[in-house]
């Protein structure tokens, strides 16, 4: 689905959605258990709102490192040439990481990551 270069169906987003959970259990299984790690897999997809996936945790709910990797997967996604889009101009996805602070993103991981860049 990754290399997909039309629209997702319904059913292939909920399969997409899916990810942070498998990505999780498949953490759960390796001998070198690190719950960082672990809450970073799960958590990735929550939003400060509480209308992310997979639990619709908000805000504090969210661990650090999952906001962290949340902010830096977004910006990755954006800036990443994929088969169904150019990559985005950086100025754009400065910008739209701003647009979701409060919303998507925590503020301040947000304004370290454009600082930090």
């Amino acid at each position: 689905m990754l290399n997909k270069r039309e629209p997702l169906s319904d059913y292939e987003y909920a399969e997409i959605q899916q990810h942070p959970l498998i990505g999780y259990n498949i953490l759960q299984i390796k001998i070198l258990k690190e719950k960082e790690i672990d809450n970073i897999a799960l958590y990735h997809h929550e939003r400060i709102d509480g209308k992310g996936y997979p639990y619709g945790k908000r805000g504090e709910q969210i661990p650090l490192v999952a906001k962290i990797m949340s902010v830096a997967d977004t910006y990755d996604a954006m800036t990443t040439k994929r088969p169904y889009r150019a990559d985005l101009p950086i100025e754009y996805a400065i910008q739209q990481l701003r647009n979701g602070i409060g919303t998507h993103y925590d503020g301040e991981i947000v304004h370290a990551f454009i600082s930090g860049r």
